[in-house]
Order: C-alpha cells, then sequence, then structure tokens
C-alpha cells in the first residue's frame, strides 16, 4: 500500500484547496500546468502559493486559470 502522499498515491490529482497546494510543497510533488484539460507546462515542483497564484520554476500562474495536476 503506497504512503498516503506518494507521488504514485496522487497522480492526476487536480489541486484546488490551499492545503492541496500546500501539500504538494511539503511532500515536493512535480505538477504539470493545464489549461481547458491540455498540457501546457511541464512544471515542476511547487515554489509557493497563496490563494492567487502558484510560483512554479520562477514563473507564476492564476489559480483560477490553470488546472495543476499531479504528474
Amino acid at each position: 500500500m503506497p504512503d498516503f502522499y506518494s507521488n504514485a498515491y496522487l497522480k492526476g490529482k487536480k489541486l484546488q484547496t490551499d492545503a492541496d497546494f500546500q501539500n504538494a510543497i511539503w511532500f515536493n510533488l512535480w505538477v504539470d500546468i493545464y489549461r481547458h484539460g491540455e498540457l501546457v507546462e511541464y512544471g515542476g515542483f511547487i515554489e509557493r502559493s497563496n490563494e492567487h497564484a502558484v510560483w512554479i520554476n520562477g514563473g507564476y500562474f492564476l489559480r483560477n486559470k490553470w488546472q495543476i495536476i499531479v504528474r
């Protein structure tokens, strides 16, 4: 049985809540960036987030415009 926060367990999960983003930071989960269901950025690790945006690899993405999904 996989660890609760292992990448394999959360693969494909869309991050939506503040807790989702904090867990992704804490557990160093690799994420990809999607828009309208299509992959637009291979992403990386989340550096920080707030209620409006998430910072990945030095760039930021507005949480209400992009889907952040665990790879």
